[in-house]
């Protein structure tokens, strides 16, 4: 039969969602979804659905209804009846073919018609915001509409998409639903239980690779894996240091020193290079070439770059015209492997001159360093759903709301939600000058400003939030684009001096009403239905309050560009792709940057008195999952990240073999930085011991620990003073190996005063540990693991 694909000229603008028509009562109790056995070789996977819902839908082409289940997306050929499926993003091991083995599931058929149903709507292509609704024509394939029979695809499909960071991905489709237009009946297909198997893998290749890319810093995109278990359960690779290749303009050699000298403070080792070496070149296809090989070579020395800065216009920096977007990206600067996946955090901050690049940098730096003077405005945030006539009510009120509704909000911290839902928006941007840490708009765009309400490039020039420096995220078309004219949106909300954004997300192509909605709440079923947390997948939102994550500007924007990848060619009104999206948005500004979610706390911490010198490690205390930096003049010594104890054995890669006052940097997500310096000492008589447990009698602490080989355990006793009141007994057990201890603390009232004791290393008082309290045990919780004796 031939097929006749009739468009019928009505604006998509035209459905219209009326109330909920009826919602089928399915045979499981629950909606849940559930991954188990999980290895490299397998994992099994099922699908339970409770019910159901129809929708009545009106449009120009007739009255149709859209059909929903919690937890899955709208998927179809345009044109033809949409029936909802559901997508979850795998890890694939390498060398491996994934295969669905379909162990069980129920069946049952429902006649649409028992609950007065019209027929299914038509599947509709994406709608870009630049659009105009008038003009765009309601798809409806009447040859679709004349087939007879139940209609759908396979019940499970996979597709392998790419490798991300060392994960290879693939995208696993469940497809409940078939439908039988002329009888107007559903197939559902319930109770679903599949074993996915990886033919060929190789897991040793598979954990090498993984351990040779891993960052915590990617923990985000970890998460939003469905089989992410065995890949994020790997604690020990937690003392991964944070690596950055920074590429660029060589103007900027001066005008960046503060900010490098910064970032290695923080714990970042630094790999810079400027545009006049010849290795780096000056073109887009050298750039590429010379980043790439820079991320290999990583690779292959377990040291592969976290964050990658390319810092200046395109006049020292050129992007590329995107293979999807058509339009300028840096996404192939970053994707090493071949497909749309990067492999590094990037950002650009785009400056035309050193004084331009000092604006962004001295923002970046009071923002990190939380040293603005008021820190009240980081508890207000600016909401806005912008002007469209049907849109706004579909996807921009309920993304704010939904953004409200979980995470800005009092319980988190937020005194201030300045939102803006529909017009009138009178006065919404004066709260940019008051003071906001986070504006989000989402609507309309142009290459110069926000549309609706309006907010252009001059006005930004006209900001007086000085000292107020926040993060801006533009859903909408064009504010992005870098190779503009003149300084687009984005440039211009960061170049701008004390004022503005340290940082800009936004699309540099046209963006969509259905993958802007999933990038920001995750994906879901519908438009015009209030979104749950439960009935989405990660979204950017959800990716910003990550607890116990390193959520930075860029880890928010993968987040998103992951929930449109999750949606990916099935999305409700969505089919424009994943590999466009990730073309699209980027950073500008310091995307390396964690925001801080309301009023940060602060860190408990407990630094040593002095640092001796010739130290493989040192032990330093503070919030468990602090990043612990040592450095001195802007160069990095040593990092680690403190346990669930709240101990970091800060490793050194250069150990200190100087006098001098050495800065030691504390940074966690949502904490305030600790920043302080200490003096190194001459080298430790003592030599340190590994493998220290504590026993606690009364005010006796027994300390046992393998020692030093150079100090093997004699049968004598031996007592030595190591401080002022403080006696420290050397004793060997009788069951002890040979290079084993045994040591009983007695203290003694110190300071003779009772406020506390602390154990000293030497007369000097130079400080071991915490001050032990004058009451109860000397030592609560784990002891540390490097001890001198």
């Amino acid at each position: 039969m031939r097929e006749l694909l009739l468009l019928i000229a009505a604006s998509l603008l035209g459905v219209g969602l009326y109330a909920q028509n009826a919602k089928i009562k399915l045979d499981a109790p629950t909606t849940r979804t559930t991954c188990t056995n999980n290895s490299f070789k397998q994992f099994d996977a099922s699908f339970s659905f409770n019910e159901v819902e129809l929708t009545k839908v009106e449009t120009k082409g007739g009255t149709f209804a859209s059909v929903s289940i919690p937890g899955a997306f709208p998927t179809g050929e345009v044109g033809s009846p949409e029936v909802p499926a559901v997508r979850k993003l795998i890890a694939v091991p390498v060398g491996a073919t994934p295969v669905v083995r379909v162990k069980s599931f129920t069946e049952q058929v429902y006649s649409l018609n028992q609950y007065g149903s019209e027929k299914l709507m038509p599947h509709q292509p994406s709608m870009s915001k630049s659009d105009d609704p008038e003009k765009v024509p309601f798809v409806y394939n009447a040859a679709a509409y004349a087939r007879k029979g139940f209609v759908g695809q396979e019940l499970t499909q996979v597709e392998m998409l790419g490798t991300m960071r060392g994960v290879r991905i693939a995208a696993l489709t469940i497809n409940p639903v078939q439908y039988d237009v002329v009888a107007n009946q559903l197939k559902v297909r319930n109770n679903i239980e599949i074993e996915v198997s990886f033919q060929g893998a190789d897991e040793v290749a598979t954990q090498r690779l993984y351990d040779a890319s891993f960052s915590p810093y990617f923990e985000t995109a970890y998460k939003q894996l469905f089989n992410r278990d065995v890949y994020i359960d790997h604690g020990d690779l937690y003392n991964t240091p944070v690596r950055m290749l920074v590429v660029a303009g060589a103007k900027f050699k001066d005008a960046l020193k503060p900010w490098l000298t910064w970032k290695a403070q923080k714990g970042f080792y630094l790999d810079v290079h400027y545009t006049d070496e010849a290795e780096v070149g000056t073109t887009n296809a050298s750039i590429k070439a010379f980043i790439h090989k820079k991320y290999n070579d990583g690779l292959a020395a377990s040291a592969a770059p976290v964050f990658l800065a390319l810092v200046g216009d395109t006049d020292v920096i050129s992007g590329e015209k995107g293979k999807k977007t058509k339009k300028v990206t840096d996404l192939y600067y970053s994707a090493v492997d071949g497909d749309y996946f990067p492999e590094m955090y990037t950002f650009r901050m785009s400056a035309s001159s050193p004084e331009e690049l000092t604006n962004i940098i001295d923002k970046v730096l009071m923002y990190e360093k939380a040293t603005m003077p008021d820190k009240s405005y980081l508890e207000k945030v600016l909401l806005i759903a912008g002007a469209d006539y049907s849109w706004n009510s579909q996807v921009g009120q309920p993304t704010i709301k939904y953004g409200m509704q979980y995470y800005y909000n009092q319980e988190h911290g937020y005194t201030d939600v300045y939102n803006y839902l529909k017009a009138p928006y009178t006065g919404c941007y004066s709260h940019l000058n008051t003071g906001v840490s986070f504006a989000n708009y989402t609507a309309h765009g142009s290459e110069t400003a926000w549309a609706d309400p309006l907010l252009t490039t001059s006005q930004l020039k006209a900001l007086t939030n000085k000292d107020k420096y926040f993060l801006a995220i533009g859903n909408c078309c064009i504010t992005a684009q870098f190779d503009y004219v003149q300084p687009c949106f984005g440039e211009v909300i960061t170049r701008v001096k004390e004022k503005g954004a340290y940082a800009y997300i936004g699309s540099s192509p046209n963006s969509y009403w259905g993958e802007d909605y999933y990038w920001s709440v995750g994906a879901n079923a519908v438009f015009g239905v209030q979104p749950t947390f439960e009935g989405t997948s990660m979204g950017s939102y959800d990716a910003t309050f990550l607890e116990d994550s390193y959520n930075t500007v860029n880890s928010i924007m993968w987040a998103g560009n992951l929930a449109a990848t999750h949606a990916g060619n099935i999305g409700n009104i969505t089919h424009i792709g994943a590999h466009y999206y990730w073309e699209a948005y980027h950073v500008l500004g310091d995307g390396s940057v964690m925001p801080y979610r309301a009023m940060p706390k602060t860190n408990t911490y407990t630094l040593p008195a002095s640092l001796p010198q010739n130290q493989a490690s040192y032990s330093i205390q503070a919030s468990a999952g602090s990043y612990v930096a040592i450095s001195k003049d802007g160069v990095l010594y040593g990092t680690g990240v403190a346990n669930a104890s709240g101990v970091a054995t800060v490793n050194m890669t250069k150990q200190i073999t100087e006098n001098g006052n050495y800065d030691v940097v504390i940074t966690r997500s949502n904490y305030l930085p600790v920043i302080k310096q200490i003096q190194a000492g001459e080298p430790s008589p003592y030599q340190p011991v590994s493998n220290l447990t504590a026993t606690t009698q009364g005010q006796k602490v027994t300390l046992k620990w393998d020692a030093p080989s150079a100090k093997k355990a004699e049968g004598s006793r031996e007592v030595k003073r190591i401080g002022d009141g403080l006696f420290v007994t050397i004793e060997p057990a009788n069951d002890v190996r040979a290079n084993e201890a045994k040591v009983v603390l007695a203290a003694d009232n110190v300071w003779g005063d009772n406020t506390g004791y602390q154990f000293l290393l030497d007369a000097d008082h130079n400080t071991f540990g915490s001050v032990i309290p004058a009451t109860g045990p000397l030592f609560t919780g784990t002891a540390s693991s490097i001890l001198f004796c």
